[in-house]
């Protein structure tokens, strides 16, 4: 495994709505695509050669460390060398166009943030790769099940220290950038619990964000709870609201954690509370559980080789399986959640379909942060 750091541009997106209605049909086309038994001796072109792997974040953050993780166990699966690309910038959009724009020729791949691109895709951003049509879906590593969290010395000890009644100044919330899941939950959530946010959008990437939190520059950050335990455990920060409507996790720190979706949820409470509509909030909350449970997303450019892809993909099933990459990612903290490509495909396309509530709710949010 080679590491290196660069970037690259652009290009533009178009309407979601015709692709996520098709993509549901297309994880049984991938399946026959992809026949059992292919490995990386099926893919003598890619034997002995140098691959880029590139990761849409900094280093040191929890795409990148997942990736590094990843490494070893594909190298041997593909019987290759892979190079770790960190091209990072625009909260993973730089990333993500670099992976769409490399050729297709099976020596490219890397990690897209799934939920992201959709969210800056609902937001109105006319430039962002679009997840179904831009890429070629290889699998998935992990569904990302979000909390919000807080500084372990923050004054803010609860969720309801957080309500609009209680505030005398807005909740200082990172985001990111527009492709990244802090933005889409920070922007989501402040929206359906009616709290008058601030967005900060400078931060290179998640382990800049978790600083800020620790100095206390940020209130609230928004982060996947295989992400956040390693630094819950260690005192560096404390859950507030869990994003969905049952538990995110069987842990100790979420004990007495309110849910945001559900009957019983914040959302619905908070709404009755202020007057709004509880159900209107409840289908919120659900729509973005389902939009973050989009996940890390292995990918390839779009355009490759049959052959190629249904190599690839088997090649990252069997790394993803591995004992000597699951173990490492376990120690690590990582919680995984892998799946192949049809069923990566599939829970894109209901990702899409659930989420096109919270498109008005982002494309406010991203003016905001323009403005």
């Amino acid at each position: 495994m080679i590491c290196r750091q660069g970037g690259e541009v652009a290009v533009r997106m178009r309407s979601l709505s015709r692709r996520a209605a098709l993509l549901t049909g297309l994880g049984t086309l991938a399946a026959a695509a992809m026949p059992r038994g292919a490995s990386a001796a099926s893919c003598p072109e890619l034997s002995g050669e140098t691959m880029r792997w590139i990761v849409p974040y900094g280093a040191g953050g929890g795409y990148d460390t997942l990736s590094r993780l990843l490494a070893p166990a594909l190298e041997k699966a593909l019987d290759a060398t892979l190079v770790i690309d960190n091209v990072s910038g625009a909260g993973g959009l730089l990333g993500a166009r670099a992976l769409r724009d490399s050729p297709a020729d099976g020596r490219a791949l890397g990690l897209i943030n799934g939920s992201g691109l959709l969210g800056a895709m609902l937001a109105g951003n006319d430039d962002v790769p679009v997840p179904d049509r831009d890429f070629t879906v290889l699998g998935r590593l992990r569904r990302d099940r979000h909390a919000w969290f807080t500084g372990p010395d923050s004054p803010i000890r609860s969720i309801e220290d957080l309500a609009p009644e209680r505030r005398d100044r807005p909740v200082v919330v990172a985001v990111l950038g527009a492709a990244s899941t802090l933005f889409v939950s920070g922007a989501t959530v402040s929206r359906i619990l009616g709290m008058d946010a601030v967005f900060v959008a400078g931060h290179k990437g998640s382990k800049a964000a978790r600083m800020a939190l620790l100095r206390g520059e940020i209130d609230v950050m928004s982060l996947s709870f295989g992400s956040a335990r390693r630094h819950v455990e260690a005192d560096r920060m404390r859950p507030l609201l869990q994003i969905a409507d049952r538990p995110i996790a069987d842990h100790p720190s979420l004990s007495g954690v309110p849910l945001l979706g559900g009957p019983e949820g914040i959302a619905a409470r908070w709404a009755e509370r202020a007057g709004r509509d509880p159900a209107e909030a409840i289908r919120l909350s659900a729509a973005l559980a389902a939009l973050l449970a989009a996940g890390r997303i292995v990918a390839a450019p779009p355009g490759l080789a049959p052959s190629t892809r249904a190599c690839l993909a088997e090649a990252l099933e069997k790394a993803m399986a591995a004992p000597e990459f699951t173990e490492a990612a376990t120690r690590a903290g990582h919680t995984l959640d892998p799946a192949p490509a049809p069923v990566a495909e599939r829970d894109l396309a209901a990702a899409a379909e659930a989420a096109r509530a919270l498109s008005p709710i982002l494309t406010r949010a991203l003016a905001r942060i323009r403005s």
